[in-house]
C-alpha cells in the first residue's frame, strides 16, 4: 500500500489484479493493532523487570523483546529467559499469547463482514496535510 501511495497510483495492483481498498484498510488495521499490542506488552514486561533482575537476564532486553513478539504471534519460540522473569511478567506473556491468538480470528471475522451502506454521502473536501 505504501509503495503504491508513493508511486502516486490510485489502485493497488499485484500480478495484474486489483486489491480492494477495504481489504487494504483491514490489513493495515490488523498490522497496527498487532504493533501496538506487541509494544504495550513488551514495555510492561521490561517495566516489571526493571532494576537488578533485568541486568541478570542472560540475553538482556533483546531476549525479552523476542519472547514478547513470539508470545504475541503464538510462535512457540523462546530464548530461555522466561523462567527468570517475575510472576507479573509471566502473566503479561500469558495474556499476550491469549490476545495474540484471539485478535487475529476475531478481527478477521469482524472486519471482513459486509460493510454497511451509507445512505447519506457528504461532499469530499481536500484538506492540507503536513
Amino acid at each position: 500500500a505504501v509503495y503504491f501511495v508513493l508511486r502516486r497510483r490510485e489502485h493497488i495492483q499485484i500480478f495484474e489484479r486489483r486489491i480492494p481498498s477495504q481489504l487494504v484498510h483491514v490489513a493495515l488495521m490488523i498490522g497496527f493493532l498487532y504493533t501496538v499490542g506487541m509494544a504495550l506488552g513488551t514495555f510492561c514486561v521490561i517495566g516489571f523487570e526493571s532494576g537488578e533482575a533485568a541486568c541478570q537476564l542472560k540475553q538482556g532486553w533483546l531476549g525479552v523483546v523476542f519472547d514478547c513478539v513470539s508470545a504475541f504471534g503464538t510462535v512457540g519460540l523462546s530464548t530461555g529467559v522466561t523462567p527468570s522473569l517475575t510472576i507479573y511478567s509471566k502473566w503479561v506473556l500469558m495474556g499476550m499469547m491469549f490476545v495474540g491468538r484471539i485478535l487475529t480470528l476475531t478481527l478477521s471475522v469482524y472486519l471482513l463482514r459486509p460493510w454497511e451502506k451509507s445512505y447519506v454521502k457528504y461532499p469530499e473536501e481536500q484538506i492540507a496535510l503536513g
